[in-house]
């Protein structure tokens, strides 16, 4: 005697809580693909808001970079080119100085994250007739 397999007759109720149930599941995994998605995409916002953060405090490193170096010589005016900071991490920065208005000196910095760049332009005023000069701040952008 063979054996056959019970006929599910989709009009029946056994047959309608199949289909229910496929259905639901078909449902449930959109939603879980779906869900999937969406986290993977706030991932990569959330990555990216953190290296444009990081841009950001590396720009300011330059900058303060820079504060030191016009604290030791205020005529200094050479700048910084590809700076890696900090050191073996990839991330880098550069900074430009413009003493043409002296004793104000304008000191812009940008920070490179991977592709992320952040820049800061920085005016200081320097006083005092000695190393180490004061540095003051008067004027912060971020751009």
């Amino acid at each position: 005697m063979a054996l056959r397999a019970p006929r599910i007759d989709p009009l029946s109720p056994r047959g309608a809580a199949l289909v229910i149930a496929l259905i639901v599941m078909s449902m449930l995994s959109l939603l879980t693909v779906s869900s999937l998605e969406m986290l993977t995409i706030n991932i990569q916002i959330g990555n990216n808001h953190v290296h444009d953060f990081q841009a950001l405090y590396i720009a300011d490193a330059g900058v303060e970079d820079a504060i030191d170096r016009l604290r030791d010589d205020p005529s200094w005016d050479a700048g910084l080119s590809d700076v890696e900071f900090p050191a073996g991490s990839g991330n880098t920065y550069a900074v430009t100085i413009d003493n043409t208005e002296y004793p104000l000196v304008v000191i812009t910095s940008t920070g490179t994250v991977f592709n992320f760049q952040r820049s800061l332009e920085v005016r200081v005023k320097i006083t005092g007739s000695s190393s180490p000069y004061s540095v003051a701040i008067t004027y912060w952008k971020e751009t």
